[in-house]
């Protein structure tokens, strides 16, 4: 429950808003809080940064993507495709190539 969390007391903010697949919640102490839901929070700086690395910022993360882990995946996707396997009963070894998909 979103009360449960203390988030006043523990870090001097206050969740004003909360929206779920689109709808506007009101913030009560017994909102069962879900996975997906963003939550608006009123208060200092400092404080909104200390509470964002408790519930975390998935919005950010997503707007911001890690382009180094892409490339890696991309590289290695890349060398594994050009490797050459046999598999039993097919004569020529076979090699998944560019694309890894069904």
């Amino acid at each position: 429950k979103l009360g449960a969390l203390r988030l006043r007391n523990h870090y001097g903010i206050n969740i004003s808003r909360v929206y779920r697949s689109g709808v506007q919640l009101l913030a009560t102490p017994g909102l069962i809080l879900q996975l997906g839901d963003r939550l608006t929070v009123v208060g200092e700086k400092a404080a909104i940064q200390n509470v964002e690395k408790v519930l975390g910022n998935a919005v950010k993360s997503l707007k911001e993507p890690n382009l180094v882990v892409i490339f890696i995946g991309i590289v290695l996707g890349l060398a594994l495709g050009a490797i050459p396997f046999s598999i039993p009963g097919i004569s020529t070894p076979v090699k998944l190539g560019l694309a890894g998909g069904p």
